[in-house]
């Protein structure tokens, strides 16, 4: 997957939309509304102590854009990105009971059950990638 993809799935749903990467950050954009036009963003930065994890992070769809599949082109394209940085491994959380986890169990990302620590909010997942 690449960011190439998505932004042809955008043209497909009739939105011109672009992609930026500052330093861990990726984004796409609505090309007609750069401000306050974000869609979706991502970061993935390497696990403190290790170059072998990647740690996704602060992964968002804009309302409007949820449920139409955007999510799991972003798993895919968050795997790939991290793969391509020479990562084996990909560290994330998600809530329990929320759409990301469904989405990342889809893509046989490994749910670890949460603890008392986090309230059972959470879920930590993991990717062999």
């Amino acid at each position: 997957m690449s960011y190439h993809e998505i932004l042809n799935w955008f043209d497909e749903q009739g939105v011109q939309a672009a992609f930026s990467q500052v330093g861990d950050k990726y984004e796409f954009w609505d090309a007609n509304k750069l401000a306050n036009g974000v869609l979706a963003s991502f970061s993935i930065a390497a696990f403190p102590g290790s170059k072998q994890i990647a740690v996704s992070h602060g992964a968002w769809v804009r309302e409007d854009w949820r449920g139409k599949g955007l999510n799991t082109l972003l798993v895919k394209l968050r795997q790939d990105i991290a793969r391509d940085r020479g990562f084996y491994m990909m560290l994330a959380t998600a809530l329990i009971h929320g759409p990301s986890r469904t989405c990342m169990e889809k893509h046989d990302w490994i749910m670890v059950e949460p603890n008392a620590c986090n309230y059972g909010l959470f879920s930590c997942v993991l990717s062999g990638i």
